[in-house]
Parts: C-alpha cells; structure tokens; sequence
C-alpha cells in the first residue's frame, strides 16, 4: 500500500500521497523519479538501500540504465544539499537526517498551485479538426500561464500524452501538478462548442465541470471565459491586469484564426520549408483580418527563426530581422497586452539590434503579461548568460524547464546553459538525459558534442557533432563546428576542405561568418579569424551576442580588436 505519511526534515517537507517536495511551505519541482527516489530513502528510517532496491523504488519492473538513478540522486542533492542523501561506495545510499512524520495526507487536499490541461478530444466530424482542438487545448494553456499564482504545464509537454491511457493521478505524478483539465472540441460550421472539467489529480475527485457554446467569431472570448472559469475553481488569486486581460477579448475572423493555428502549427516544424508555409498562413490571415495582432505576432517569429543560428538560420539576419521587428512591433500596437508580441520584440532586439537594456524590458513584460511563457523564461535566459549574469539565466532555465518539461528544446537548453557557463560535466549529464527524452532530436548531440571538445575528448565530440550533423541535414552552423573540432584535434586537412566547402557554398546560401572565423581560430590564423568576426559584425549576425562566454574564443581574446569588437557589439560587462 502507497503510503500516505508527511514526514519534515530540515527545512523540506515531503508529501509522501501527493508525491510533492516543498522548501520552507513553498513547493519544489522536481522530476516524478526523483521523489520516488527520495520517499524510498525517507522510508528507509537511515538504512542503506542499494542500487537495485532503489532502481526498482523509482522504475518498477521496467529496465533502466544505473546513469539513469545517479542522475536522480545528483538532482535531489543539488536541491536538498548534500548534507542528506549519504553514498556508501559499491553497497548504495543511505538517508543521513531522521525525517519527523507530522501528518497522514489521506484526505488532505492541498491549495492547488499547479495544473496540466490535457489535449482536448476533437469531436467534430472532420478528422481535420484535430489540429483545432490542439489549438484551443495551446491557447486554454497560455490563458491560465497568464495567472502568477498558477504553474501551467506547457503545450510540447502536454502533447505527449495525446490519446494516452494513462490514469489521471499516474499523469499528475508525471507531471507533478496538483489538477488536472481534460474535456473535447466540437466545430461544426461557425459554431464551436467546449466541454472541460477539472479533477484533483492525487484523488482523482471531479472538482468542476462545465459546457460552452459559441459563435466561431468569439472564440478568443470563449478562451478567455473558460480560463476565468477554471481559475475561479482553483481558487487562483487573479492581479487587477490579470482579471482585465481575462476579461478583454476581440471578435476575430473565424478563417484568419484557423490560419493562424496553421501558421503555428508548421511555425513550430522548425525547418526552412515549414517556416515559409507558415509565413504564407500569417499573411492570408493578416489579409483577411489585419487587426488581428497574433498574427503579426507569428509573422515575426517566422522571420526570426529563418535569421537566427540555433533555429533555421537560411537567411541573412539582414535579410528578415527587420521584418520580424516590423511585424512585432505592428503586434504591439494592435494589441499591447499580447506577451507574445513583447517576447518577439525582445527576440530580435537582442539577436539583431544587441540593445540588451531595451530587450530585457520586453523579456520582463512578456513575462509579467505571462509569467507561465517557457519559450520567454527560455530567451531572457539567453540574455542574462550572454551578458555574464550566471546565476539569474540558470533560475530562467530552471523555470522554463519547470514549465515544460518534457520538452526536448527546454532540456537541450539547460545542457546549453551549462556549456556557456563553462560546466561540461554537468551539460553532458543533462544532455545525456535528453537523449533518453527525445533520441532523435539533433541539437541534443551537437551541445554534448561541444561539450566534450571542451574536456578534450575529441573523438567523443566528433561522434556527436556526425550525428548532428545527419539529424540537422548538415546545415552550415554544425558543419564549421566539425570543421573547428577537426583544426583543435590536429586534423586540420579535414578542417581545411571543409572550410573551401563552406566557402564556396557561400556563393548561394547563407553561411554564418562566425563560423568562417571560429575554422580560422582553430587552425591558428589570427589574423583571418578577427577579419572574417569582423565580417560578422557587419551582417549583424546573431553569434556575436555569445562573444564573452565562447570559450572556443578564447586564443584571440586578449587582442584588442576582439575587445574592442564586444565594446562595438555592446556586452554588458
């Protein structure tokens, strides 16, 4: 039988029924496997279990790799300190601190402070209509992200368990949420009609449940009022500007939204051919309905994804930057609430304009207008570590991971993280962990392959950047780190062809000029290296923001023309 206990230690509190973790009364995400871990340690009453006890506390019956428990207790110290969790070498782990049993939670309801809506059900005769239903499930999650009181699950997380079979208590574990919203969509015509209901995940008890009927053209209203709903019922304190945008909502034209939904759905493919079909769908949206901000809003993000490295990055930054800018900025005005808009905002100021003050305000208001957006958590991150403001850009990768955390983007992000921030060991761990997340998913092993080329482990390196490089389809960012990998590992005729390559095919697309210059870095030519940055700064390219942490950078640093150049880019230093 499951045990029920609550039990303190420290300054932590552990849930033992609702499978949570909190630090001085405020709660603490961590992942399901972890309290798992933890609650069989706290069981345990200061006797040693071994690794094969606590595997099958965690895993059950299902085979799992030892580096898989190791990472859960490195997870649990880093957030617990090391003064509890004791290792026993070659016998296992111990729990060192008695924990005091204070409560039995059976019966117990805690304060819902955390909810996951589930992928709406499509109901609607058109098989079609999935993609809608997924759309009101994204826009259902990004209305009550914008509650503070609130933690929402993300959408990407959320998605994997479409036409799951899964209980709702084993999803609320999984997801460490204390609610959870399931309900279906039906659209017929220019009608729409909703039916959700809200349940205590730990209990599985139905706490709310509700159907609503509307007119297509008041969609965005009927999002909205489904959202106070749900809140009212969760008992969320609601700010004044939280309870005024839940309250504000314009009519919309109905084939201009589902364009919209179209151009986000191919807008989140991430590739060069997916980006222009959904450029295509914002703009017959803008067309049909050109007050319609959150169409100008994906616009801008579809261009910034075509001139931006770590995404498509076919395009010059020359060439789109200023359309997204354009494009957010027409968001903007149309619609000053939309956090989205802020966010696109912000993404170009830093990337394109390197105004690092005026992109943290934009940051800081997508975020205030919604605190549950990962992807703005995500890109203010970026900021704060590329202006060297270490410990504030790990707590938004945290949060961002938090909110989303199945995400293969926001685990690969935190391994980033941990690169930029010169620690390799802790960026392998995490991106190993993606892997199991998500095997197929590229950027994983070209971070880890960057990784290793920091510790030295060349050929560690060069196997992952290979499979990246099959993963990504050898597009050029990847191909000039091989190349740099190859120059620093002393095999510099393979660095040099690739290079030519590179070269040559600059002549008909888009190859980033920091690349050119991190190939020259690494083959020991100064001279060409700084020349071709230089280049860099003239294209505006997006690279140059990470100047002051590329350690791969650091063999020229002490020239005065490379500090001058992050002077001329604006470091904040």
């Amino acid at each position: 039988m499951t045990s029920t206990s609550i039990y303190d230690f420290g300054r932590f509190r552990l849930d033992m029924g609702g499978r949570l973790l909190f630090r001085d009364g405020e709660r603490i995400a961590v992942t399901p496997k972890a309290v798992e871990v933890l609650i069989a340690l706290v069981e345990s009453r200061g006797k040693h279990l071994n690794r094969e006890e606590l595997l099958h506390a965690a895993w059950g019956d299902t085979a799992v790799e030892e580096g898989s428990l190791t990472s859960q207790i490195s997870l649990l110290r880093k957030v617990l300190g090391e003064e509890f969790i004791e290792t026993i070498p070659k016998r296992g782990y111990r729990f060192l601190e008695p924990a005091k049993k204070v409560a039995e939670a059976q019966g117990h309801l805690p304060q819902i402070q955390s909810l996951a809506v589930l992928p709406l059900e499509n109901l609607g005769p058109d098989p079609d209509d999935e993609h809608f239903a997924d759309s009101m499930t994204e826009a259902l999650i990004t209305d009550l992200a914008k509650i503070s009181s609130l933690r929402v699950v993300s959408r990407t997380t959320i998605m994997r368990y479409k036409n799951t079979q899964k209980s709702l208590p084993e999803i609320g574990r999984e997801l460490n949420v204390d609610a959870v919203v399931e309900g279906s969509v039906q659209h017929e015509g220019d009608r729409v009609r909703i039916r959700a209901r809200l349940v205590h995940a730990a209990t599985d008890h139905h706490l709310w449940a509700e159907a609503y009927d509307r007119d297509l053209r008041d969609i965005l209203i009927l999002q909205n009022e489904v959202a106070r709903a749900i809140a009212q019922q969760v008992q969320a304190k609601l700010t004044p500007e939280e309870q005024a945008r839940l309250s504000t909502a314009r009519p919309v034209q109905p084939e201009a939204y589902e364009l919209c939904i179209k151009g986000r759905y191919f807008w989140a493919k991430r590739t060069e051919k997916s980006i222009h079909r959904a450029i295509e769908c914002f703009q017959r949206a803008i067309t049909l309905d050109p007050s319609y901000a959150a169409a100008h809003s994906g616009l801008a993000d579809c261009y910034s994804s075509l001139g931006f490295s770590f995404d498509v990055g076919s395009e010059r930054p020359g060439d789109v930057q200023p359309k997204a800018r354009t494009a957010a900025m027409k968001a903007l005005e149309l619609d000053d609430s939309l956090a989205d808009a802020h966010n696109s905002l912000a993404y170009v100021m830093l990337n394109y304009d390197w105004d690092w003050p005026g992109a943290e305000v934009e940051f800081k208001r997508a975020l205030e207008l919604n605190p549950g957006n990962p992807h703005a958590h995500h890109w203010y991150a970026h900021l704060l570590l590329s202006g060297g403001r270490h410990s504030e850009a790990l707590a938004e990768s945290n949060r961002a991971l938090q909110l989303d955390q199945l995400s293969p983007i926001m685990n690969v992000h935190l391994g980033w993280h941990y690169l930029y921030s010169g620690l390799y060991d802790e960026a392998i761990d995490q991106l190993t962990n993606t892997v199991e997340l998500d095997p197929n998913f590229g950027l994983t092993y070209w971070y880890r392959g960057l990784a290793y080329e920091q510790k030295g482990m060349y050929e560690d390196a060069l196997r992952e950047l290979s499979k990246a490089k099959t993963l990504l389809q050898a597009i050029p960012i990847v191909e000039g780190d091989t190349a740099h990998l190859h120059s620093v590992s002393g095999k510099k005729s393979e660095a040099e062809r690739t290079l030519m390559k590179l070269m040559k095919e600059s002549a008909s697309r888009y190859v980033n000029p920091y690349e050119i210059a991190l190939i020259y870095v690494g083959l020991g030519q100064r001279e060409k290296a700084l020349v071709w940055l230089d280049t860099a700064f003239r294209e505006r390219s997006d690279m140059l923001v990470y100047l002051g942490v590329d350690r791969r950078l650091d063999s020229i640093r002490p020239d005065v023309r490379f500090t001058s150049l992050v002077r001329r880019i604006g470091i904040p230093t």
